[in-house]
Formats: structure tokens, sequence, C-alpha cells
């Protein structure tokens, strides 16, 4: 059986990123088909952090004689604020009392509201809640339904954490949710109340945001500012373009392929360098950054042109005898990620890790080996490819590099991931490219390289940025039942920078490098 109604919020901005101190604006609008009794409308914005996660103990029962297995599941639960306000009666109609309930005639209602997002770190109400599951025998007929567990509470200071969802079950997620929730409260025994809520997009400040600098770090100082990652790429020459002044055994048992090494290397602009107490790091990116303008990639191979021609072809040709050509490299295509890396607490603290495509770009731009430049290289990395027999054309301490052109890397990091951490819950970030290379002989072949660097992913370096539109996190919460307050409206905390200035790190002691 349908309802009479239709109750929906209409938010002013429902795809926008806010930012602490902004206000969320929109309508509740009620649609009645049949006349109704309302007693009041409430609206209200609240935030909540939440992971759970569970495990299975294994015993053997002596007196049963049989194994058993127990779950258990903890959840963690910081309500970081919750306030709202009475949009119905209007105020108008409040000013004179209340009538304890109202009938609404059959047609459209509309009634606006306002509500902002605290400016600082608020005072958190905490709970952990564990759920033990009862013995139960290897088969399913003798399951026997969990029992919940004494749990614990108590608050702390915490500031905001940004939007996050990673949602697998009831009892493995781990979650930062922000919503405003719309409640009918309907007065009578057979009368239910009913409501809607609408998840928002939030990221803290710049200058409040909360993360950790563990993956950049190296033996107490941070790593170098570059990242890189190895493959090989086949290439082959046909018969009819080798040398035809070699002699017949070396014709015969010499080969027309090699297995070529690639390194592709990124780079973190200088200018795009920080200040911390334990050192300086480039690692450090924000939403919206073009990734033309933070990093620098090259591609480095140990052979030049004229080694390759010398493996495949022959010996080199003398100066003025037309060369027999070699394939040219092919970049295909680039493909940029950023993985998070997830951990969350609940029985035990438990890890997991998943990539958020940023963009894909298809090229067919091709490259002779004549364009890598040579450059001094002192890795070890680039030369454990190459074959012992080919050793003597790889020279120790040098390298041959193509730079890769700016237009090609240029794509802006648009992303909700961020980097943060908070009591239960913390996301590092590690920015991965993929790039395609392929020959341009008839038998095409190609490789795909891939590179995994940590970074720190911070919101916007722009502080208008909240007026981008973003898309919000994906993965729902948990359903919850949808209840007036228990608590009457009320103000947004206060921030108390005093308060809070010995308790919480920022951003604010990060410096851009002179």
């Amino acid at each position: 059986m349908g309802h009479s109604y239709d109750f929906k919020i209409a938010l002013n901005h429902p795809n926008r990123q806010f930012r602490p101190g902004e206000a969320v604006t929109g309508n509740v609008v009620l649609k009645v088909e049949k006349s109704m009794t309302v007693k009041e409308i409430y609206v209200e914005l609240s935030g909540e952090l939440e992971s759970c996660n569970y495990k299975y103990m294994h015993q053997y029962n002596y007196a049963t004689k049989r194994h058993e297995s127990r779950r258990i599941s903890n959840t963690i639960k910081y309500d970081l604020f919750r306030y709202g306000v009475k949009v119905f009666p209007p105020p108008n109609i409040q000013q004179f009392g209340s009538a304890g309930d109202y009938t609404l005639a059959e047609g459209s209602y509309t009634y606006p509201f306002e509500l902002e997002f605290p400016e600082g770190p608020v005072e958190a109400r905490t709970y952990s809640q564990f759920e033990v599951g009862n013995s139960y025998m290897s088969t399913p007929l003798m399951f026997i339904p969990p029992q919940l567990a004494s749990g614990s509470s108590g608050s702390t200071l915490m500031s905001l954490p940004p939007s996050f969802s990673m949602y697998t079950d009831d009892d493995n997620h781990a979650y930062v949710n922000y919503v405003v929730e719309a409640t009918v409260d309907r007065k009578g025994f057979l009368k239910s109340d009913f409501g809607c809520r609408k998840a928002l997009n939030f990221a803290p400040h710049l200058e409040q945001v909360m993360f950790s600098l563990g993956p950049l770090m190296d033996r107490n100082s941070f790593m170098n500012n570059f990242g890189m990652g190895n493959s090989t790429l086949r290439i082959e020459i046909s018969k009819n373009k080798r040398r035809e002044g070699k002699s017949f055994f070396k014709k015969v048992f010499s080969s027309r392929h090699l297995k070529v090494p690639f390194e592709l290397v990124v780079e973190f602009k200088r200018s795009n360098a920080v200040q911390y107490p334990r050192g300086q790091t480039c690692r450090v990116l924000h939403q919206n950054d073009n990734l033309a303008d933070v990093v620098n990639v090259r591609l480095y191979t140990p052979f030049s042109k004229d080694a390759l021609q010398q493996i495949l072809i022959g010996e080199v040709t003398k100066k003025g005898e037309s060369a027999n050509s070699l394939c040219r490299v092919v970049i295909k295509e680039l493909a940029v990620s950023l993985a998070q890396d997830i951990r969350y607490q609940g029985v035990e603290e438990q890890r997991c890790r998943r990539d958020v495509r940023v963009g894909t770009k298809s090229y067919k731009h091709e490259f002779d080996f004549s364009d890598f430049e040579q450059v001094e290289y002192w890795g070890a990395s680039l030369y454990q490819n190459v074959k012992q027999e080919h050793a003597s054309f790889a020279e120790s301490g040098k390298a041959y590099m193509l730079e890769i052109p700016p237009e090609m890397l240029s794509m802006p990091l648009n992303s909700v991931v961020q980097s943060f951490t908070a009591p239960n819950i913390s996301c590092d970030v590690y920015l991965k490219l993929s790039m395609v290379l392929a020959t341009t002989e008839e038998t095409q072949n190609r490789t795909r390289i891939f590179l995994d660097t940590p970074i720190a992913f911070l919101p916007s370096r722009n502080a208008n940025y909240t007026s981008m539109t973003v898309e919000p996190p994906a993965g729902p919460p948990p359903n919850t039942s949808s209840v007036p307050p228990s608590q009457p409206a009320g103000l947004a905390p206060a921030y108390d920078k005093d308060l809070c200035s010995d308790t919480l790190p920022s951003y604010t002691d990060v410096k851009q490098a002179g």
C-alpha cells in the first residue's frame, strides 16, 4: 500500500563540498495527497564517525567433543555533533503557542532551513559496543543468534575529519558521515512518524586537517622525492632489416628480439616543497592540483639507439650511409589513480586498500630511441633485467631518459579522497600511475608500467574550493530509524582557539619552502 504523501529534502547545493562554518541551506517539501495531521517537522544536521570489524574464535568443546566457533564484533562510534531547527509550525504560528497538532490539507508545502557546520573541533561522544555470538556447531541448524555484550562510552575533543565511506556489510565498515535529516512527527498511536535524509560532502579547512606523515618517512626522515616502477618491452627486428655484412654464424644464431628494460620515474617538483619540523618534503599534493604542475614524469632505459642497433641489426652504419631503422616507442595510455590505505578499529585493527581512478588519457605519441637523452643514473633497478650477454652495451652510471611532455600530464586531481586520521579510522594515500608502452612494428608488442608511491593528499590550496561541485562518497551508511531528537534545537558549537591549540596539531605548522 502506497503512502498518501511525498516527503523530500531539496538542497540548494546538493553536490557541494562544505567547509567548517558554512551553512547548509535548502527546503523540505511535503506533498500531501490526502489530508493528514502533523505535530511538527524538524530538520537536523549531524556528523558521525563509525568503524566495525569482526573475527571468529575457534575452540574445541571437550564436553560435546565438537569444534565450536564464536563470532565477535566490535563497533566504535563517535557522535561528532547533532543539532537542528523546527521548521513547522512556522515561526509566525509558534509565537502564538502550540496547538498540539495541525491538519494539512491536500497540496504541496515547502519550508526553508539553514544549518551551519561547526567551525572548529567538537566534543565528540564515543561508544564501543561488542557483539558476541553464542557457540554453535558446524551444522547451520544449530546456529544460535548473537548476544550483545556490555559496551563503553566517553567523550573526546577532536577535529572534524572529511567525509569518507568504506562499507562492506554491517559488521565490516568504516565511515565518516555528515547528513541533513528531516523528520515529520505525527500525533497518535497509529500514525507513524516518517522522514528522509541527504548525505553531505565535507572537508576541513587546510589549517585544520589532521593526517599522518608516517608513510612519507624513512628511518625518521622524509623519503626522497622520487617514485618509480619497472617493466620490459619486447623489441623485435624483421629479418630483412638485419645487416648483410654479418657472417653466416652471426645471422643464424644472433637474436632478432630483445626485452628492453624501462623505468617510469615520477619526481615531485621542488616548487611543491613544504617544511615540517622533521624536514622538507615535496610529496604533499592537494585536491584540484594539476598533475603537470606538481610532478615531472620521465622514462629511462639502459640502452642507446646505437646499442640497440648493434644488438638487433648489426654494426652501426657509417656516416652518410642510410641506417636500418629501429621501431619507435609509442606511449598509448596514462592512467592516474589515488590508492587509499585504510586502517580501522573494531575487535582489532584491520587494513584494506582500494583504488579511486582520477583519470585516463589515451595517446598515439611516437618517440624514436634517439629522443632519449643520455643522463647520469646511479640506481640499480634499471639494470637488473639486462642479460649478461648485453651488459657491455649498458654502461654503469649512465642511462637514457625521455622527459614526458607536460601537456601529456595535464590532468586535474579532482577527487573526494583525502589523507586523514581520526581516533578509530585513518586513511593514507598513494599516487598510482600506469603507462602503456608499445612498438610500431606490425606485430605490435606492449607492456604496462605501474608506479605506486606515497603522498599526503589534502584539501585544495584554493580557499574558494568550496564552490566546486563533487560527487558524494559512494556507499551509503547503514539505515537508521528517523526519530525526533531528544534535545531541543541548539546552535553550532563555537570554535575556541585557546582551548584547542595545544590539543590538536594542525597544518599551520607547514610553511612553503623559500
